[in-house]
């Protein structure tokens, strides 16, 4: 859905019950992206939008201009000057978030019409993340927010330094129902089980006998209250008690790559799961080893290309 149509179709909403705008919050998940929007922006009488879909591909170091617009009703009374103050972010693998760049535009639109305001020239950075373009419709003179809106970005950039076992090379054991979805994007498997990786240290980059693992990957459990064991050869490493599957509103790589896929229209994105075996306990593995992961009630486990936070089934030598 892009920005313009995106105008139209919230109208929709607007035109029908408050609940229908929470509800579309909720699908969308618009103020996970951007603090404080609310369904007053998506019923905003001065509506601001871009031309492009809502979550776009890109790689690093790309240049992009992004042409924004407001669709305005009637004017209100004491309507003044206006402007678009935007803000690009990233948002790593772990969602720590950093300001890449933001500007100022200055917005003169006509009333019960829709007004090219300008282009919003971007630079994408060379990282692996996801982009968030925040965009805010201001007061000119007060800098009051009039309405919010937001543009994401998956910025796609190779990672040298990362091993990411094949979920199609897991060893799988006791699950029901255990199946890859998309093209290598999930792990999906009903029951009690483990999943287990081989892993050569040989195989991580960079790995020395003086430095440690860092293992990472996002996963959830299908029920409520299961539990999820992981272990490095047999040695517990980390458990979480999850009191229920995480928020399908926050799986924004899942909508975007895996659109209407009926496993994922429950659970589409997962918890962080990120634990580092120092290089002392390194030492004592041998070789080849293993990481398990454990579960009583189910297992979706995340790709790249699926869930929330822009990570595989990630392991990579730190100091």
């Amino acid at each position: 859905m892009d920005g313009i149509l995106q105008k139209n179709h919230i109208n929709d909403y607007r035109l029908e019950n408050t609940e229908t705008q929470k509800a579309v919050i909720k699908k969308f998940d618009y103020g996970e992206y951007v603090k404080d929007m609310t369904e007053k922006d998506l019923a905003s009488n001065e509506f601001l939008a871009y031309n492009s879909t809502h979550i776009r591909k890109v790689r690093g170091r790309l240049k992009l201009n992004v042409p924004v617009f407001v669709s305005c009703g009637k004017k209100a009374i004491g309507y003044g000057t206006r402007a678009v103050r935007w803000q690009l972010c990233t948002r790593d693998k772990y969602l720590n978030e950093i300001t890449v760049s933001e500007g100022l535009i200055t917005a003169d639109y006509e009333e019960n019409a829709i007004t090219y305001i300008g282009d919003i020239k971007l630079i994408t950075p060379m990282l692996d993340a996801i982009g968030v373009l925040k965009l805010y419709l201001l007061d000119g003179e007060t800098e009051q927010i009039i309405m919010r809106n937001f543009m994401l970005f998956d910025i796609a950039h190779r990672k040298n330094n990362i091993y990411c076992p094949d979920f199609s090379d897991i060893i799988v054991n006791g699950f029901e129902n255990a199946k890859i979805i998309g093209d290598n994007d999930v792990y999906y498997a009903e029951g009690c089980g483990t999943v287990c990786a081989l892993v050569n240290k040989h195989d991580i980059p960079d790995y020395t006998y003086k430095k440690g693992i860092e293992i990472a990957f996002e996963a959830t459990a299908i029920k409520n209250n299961a539990t999820i064991k992981l272990y490095v050869n047999n040695i517990l490493i980390d458990t979480k008690v999850l009191k229920k599957p995480s928020d399908i509103s926050h799986g924004i790589l899942s909508k975007q790559y895996l659109r209407n896929n009926e496993d994922l229209n429950k659970v589409n994105c997962g918890y962080l799961f990120k634990v580092v075996v120092p290089s002392f306990a390194c030492k004592g593995l041998p070789k080849n080893f293993s990481v398990r992961i454990e579960t009583d009630g189910g297992l979706v486990l995340f790709s790249r290309k699926s869930g929330r936070y822009p990570l595989g089934f990630e392991i990579k030598a730190v100091d």
